[in-house]
Parts: structure tokens; sequence; C-alpha cells
């Protein structure tokens, strides 16, 4: 998502927005979730008592996402 909004269309074209958003994307990822490792995070998950799927992390990792974008919107 983050290359489609903001990735360049051509080798010569400054993508540093892009790399700055998605490294954001990933350290916010890690604070939330507390890893971006997936055999981490069904640790993570099994010791809140759910069964370890991903559908729940899946969905929130996406309104991350949205917030740093979003965040990144204003901020600009």
């Amino acid at each position: 998502m983050i290359g489609a909004l903001h990735g360049r269309l051509h080798k010569d074209t400054d993508d540093s927005l892009c790399i700055r958003l998605a490294a954001r994307y990933r350290d916010v990822f890690e604070e939330t979730f507390g890893s971006a490792c997936c055999c981490e995070l069904k640790d993570i998950i099994e010791r809140t008592g759910k069964p370890p799927s991903c559908d729940d992390l899946v969905e929130q990792a996406a309104q991350v996402l949205i917030d740093v974008l979003e965040n990144d919107q204003n901020e600009g």
C-alpha cells in the first residue's frame, strides 16, 4: 500500500518518503504487537488464550498502517 501510494514511477525518482513510511510502519507494528516475526507473533497470540489465528492481527495491522499513513498526511 505504501509503495502504491508513495512509490516511485521511475528509477530516478526520490523514494525517501516511501522508505521512511515503511520504516515507520515497521516500528509502530513492532511497538504495537511486540514483534514483526510471524513465529513470535503466533506465540504472543497463544499467550492471550486465543487460537493461533492471524485474522485479528491482520485486521489490527491494517489499522496501524492506516494510522501511519493518516499521521503522515496530517504532518505533511
